[in-house]
């Protein structure tokens, strides 16, 4: 395996993995026998969600930190530099069950659909 993944090319398979304390991506060509990895993204950030739009091959993001708390960023370069959305993110509807809006109580709670 060696590091790279700067940019991508037509035909190459792209991993995309978040984890606990940041982000990696992965790349191979069609035959996946060898493997490029990317530096650390997001260090010491739980990377909960990340996705390559293929129509404009940008990088989108979803992270949370226990200081920081959650944001979306996304990435014109494949991952060498990161923006920060200008929206948190946030539900748009306040909660129906009376718990804090987004607790996993309130999504297996089939009531407050």
């Amino acid at each position: 395996m060696t590091r790279n993944t700067k940019s991508s090319k037509p035909g190459e398979v792209i991993l995309l993995i978040g984890t606990r304390k940041g982000a990696f991506l992965f790349s191979s060509d069609r035959d996946r026998k060898t493997w490029q990895i990317s530096d650390l993204m997001f260090k010491s950030w739980n990377v909960m969600h990340m996705n390559l739009d293929l129509r404009d091959r940008r990088l989108h993001a979803a992270v949370v930190h226990d200081v920081y708390g959650p944001s979306t960023r996304y990435s014109d370069d494949m991952g060498t530099t990161w923006v920060q959305s200008a929206q948190i993110p946030e539900f748009s509807r306040p909660s129906c069950s009376c718990r804090p809006a987004g607790t996993p109580d309130e999504a297996c709670d089939e009531d407050s659909a």
